[in-house]
């Protein structure tokens, strides 16, 4: 079981969006997965599916080593990147567990995460004296503008998608991964919409 599924704050969450599914004039999802999901909440025929895009135009690829990468002290550094929402629905323990792997392999390489959501703040809550993840790095959001050198800072991205938001869940910072031309370790159920990408 995951943090999301055990956590009130998503149960209470959850409830409410079955609430408001029900009382909207009309609900646009970006996924079939989605839009089955809200037909489930009683959404009925009032829904139109949008599919999920990433700005192709606005994000092109960057070298590793550029101003923001080097200003951020990751430019020398293998990063493994997590970038955008981080809600419990993503698993963010994942992220703490692969930082501690990944200190075993590899002490200079980084999980560097760039979000404010609350699953950025349930790592920083995992921090202690004796294990404080010096190698996971969390950064806020970042200007718009900078996110193309973000994510050419990356080696590797990681996308990650707790199995109870599967289908219905389209992670878009995958579509602004592949936009940066860099390879995409994905977590995620095979009937994602972002696993068939």
């Amino acid at each position: 079981m995951s943090v999301g599924e055990k956590h009130p704050v998503a149960r209470t969450a959850r409830w409410f969006e079955r609430w408001c599914v029900r009382r909207a004039d009309h609900v646009v999802t970006i996924s079939s997965g989605f839009e089955r999901e809200v037909v489930s909440m009683g959404a009925g025929d009032r829904v139109t599916t949008i599919p999920n895009w990433a700005p192709i135009v606005d994000l092109p690829v960057m070298d590793k080593r550029n101003e923001w990468a080097i200003a951020n002290g990751v430019a020398n550094r293998t990063v493994l990147l997590y970038s955008g929402t981080l809600g419990l629905k993503h698993r963010p323990e994942v992220l703490v567990e692969l930082a501690r792997r990944l200190f075993e392999v590899d002490s200079e390489a980084i999980v560097l995460v760039v979000s404010e959501s609350i699953g950025a703040e349930w790592i920083e809550d995992q921090r202690t004296a004796s294990d404080p993840l010096a190698n996971l790095w969390v950064l806020p959001f970042q200007p718009f503008e900078e996110l193309p050198q973000v994510l050419g800072a990356a080696d590797l991205f990681i996308a990650l998608l707790d199995a109870g938001a599967g289908e219905f869940s389209v992670p878009s910072k995958v579509l602004s991964y592949l936009c940066a031309g860099r390879p995409v370790l994905g977590l995620m159920p095979a009937k994602n919409a972002a696993s068939i990408m």
